[in-house]
């Protein structure tokens, strides 16, 4: 921690020093943010009813998280240094930027990990050079990378080299290639010369021919690479089509907006196994401006996750390469790690539904079947009557899988088969600016669990779920 606050001080003493010499323009910016969460889990941590008059165990889990995210940008001639850093702190296993429990928080009882602690570090999220040329930029370095609604990406990669070429008087279709490193799999062992970097080859056609319509087409390539002891080569691709658009009401008392995208995977896993994944959503919202109420907003939205069959032995599921998309408050959200929302890989109906070990104690695994194979309608509504307060509320319907998983497949361990009805969900969320730099958010969400969350077999039942959530950020 010393070191690296040593390093950062020296860095910007030189900036500092340099400035008169080379001119160079300056800037800093970065939030501040304390947040609270509360919910319940989903799962009792027994799977039978405890005797008449003993508690149960701990099936709650409330506490606070911390961020302070700093970035600088110095530009000198045509090109832009850009460097954000996170001041986190670590576990006492050692595992760096453990969720957003970051600085001021003791963890696991062990003194001295509060800010300034032993356990504390500085983590660089982004570290990057643009270099500006008339026509379009290039990139390199460590660089968040947000593709479409970020279904599929939205997290930084390691930037090998990126460069985007822009016409805008033209009106034609801009272009950006970018070949970035997604993951390292390489153990470093001594002798160990196998190249095993998960590298992405990307390429995105983006055109907007009127300021208020956006069409997207992205291609990702997964180069093909040979893992240790597989008898195949692991290769992915994956084609992403996307639009977001608006049009104005008569009289200019509102607008409807869209947002479409479609994300379609295939390639093969080093088992020899066949990659399949397709991802719809869809959005389609009105805002009305009424004089005496301020905006109203009302929309409909769909969400279909769908892989391989479950059960199917020649087929393996993939609808993400590293996503993290934010669609609720329980279901499709993340209040545990260091993104918003959730990979729908892995991370469905994630740890806010209860089953996260590191939150709930005696948590055992969630129904595995609904990633990669799952229906969702929500029908939203929002209010805004002055520029500083916003208010929404959102329901979940009915959300259900699309294939019931095969018996044997377990909604708990020692279970026999699952249901397809995931559940009902109803959010209620709101917001205040008190300026320009300071906002006050809240949320409430309620989770009633379908049969897909239930094991009849060894008496387990999932029970409803309630999780609210405050924060308080200041960005400047």
């Amino acid at each position: 921690m010393k070191k690296g606050l040593v390093v950062v001080l020296a860095l910007l003493i030189i900036a500092f020093t340099a400035l008169p010499l080379f001119a160079l323009d300056v800037q800093f910016s970065g939030d501040y943010r304390v947040r609270y969460f509360y919910f319940d889990s989903i799962y009792a941590t027994q799977p039978a009813p405890v005797p008449p008059g003993q508690p149960n165990a701990v099936q709650k889990s409330d506490f606070f998280d911390q961020r302070f995210r700093l970035t600088s940008k110095i530009t000198a001639g045509m090109a832009t240094g850009v460097v954000q850093l996170d001041f986190l702190n670590t576990n006492p296993n050692g595992t760096s930027n453990l969720g957003n429990r970051e600085y001021g928080q003791t963890t696991g009882g062990t003194p001295g990990s509060g800010f300034g602690g032993e356990f504390n570090n500085i983590g660089v999220r982004e570290a990057y050079l643009v270099v500006n040329f008339p026509v379009g930029k290039l990139y390199t370095g460590r660089k968040e990378e947000v593709v479409a609604h970020g279904l599929s990406l939205k997290d930084t990669v390691d930037n090998i080299g990126s460069v985007g070429l822009r016409f805008p008087e033209a009106n034609i279709p801009s272009l950006k290639v970018c070949l970035f490193k997604l993951a390292e799999f390489d153990s470093f062992t001594t002798g160990h010369t196998n190249n095993l970097d998960l590298n992405v080859l990307a390429t995105n056609v983006e055109w907007t021919p009127t300021p208020d319509f956006l069409i997207n087409y992205i291609n990702m390539y997964a180069l093909p690479q040979r893992v240790v002891g597989a008898p195949h080569n692991f290769w992915l691709m994956v084609n992403i089509l996307s639009s977001d658009g608006k049009m104005q009401l008569p009289g200019g008392e509102g607008a409807v907006r869209y947002a479409f995208e479609w994300d379609n995977y295939t390639g093969t896993n080093p088992a020899g196994l066949g990659i399949i994944g397709n991802t719809v959503y869809a959005d389609l919202a009105t805002d009305v401006n009424i004089a005496s109420a301020g905006t109203v907003s009302f929309g409909i939205a769909y969400l279909r996750s769908q892989g391989a069959s479950p059960g199917n032995p020649g087929k393996v599921s993939n609808n993400s390469l590293r996503g993290d998309f934010k669609f609720g408050n329980i279901l499709f959200a993340d209040s545990t790690n260091n993104y918003d929302g959730v990979d729908l890989n892995t991370q469905f109906a994630e740890g806010n539904v209860g089953c996260n070990p590191n939150l709930v104690a005696g948590c055992s695994a969630q129904n595995a079947t609904l990633n990669n194979n799952i229906h969702a309608i929500k029908v939203y509504a929002g209010l805004q009557p002055t520029n500083k307060l916003d208010l929404g509320v959102a329901v979940f319907p009915y959300v259900w899988a699309v294939n019931k998983a095969p018996a044997g497949v377990a909604c708990q361990p020692g279970g026999t088969a699952c249901g397809r009805r995931v559940g009902t969900e109803f959010d209620v969320n709101g917001g205040y600016k008190f300026d320009e730099n300071l906002k006050l958010t809240a949320g409430y969400g309620f989770f009633a669990p379908g049969d897909a969350f239930s094991d009849p077999s060894v008496g387990q039942r999932a029970k409803n779920v309630n999780e609210v959530n405050v924060a308080l950020t200041y960005t400047f």
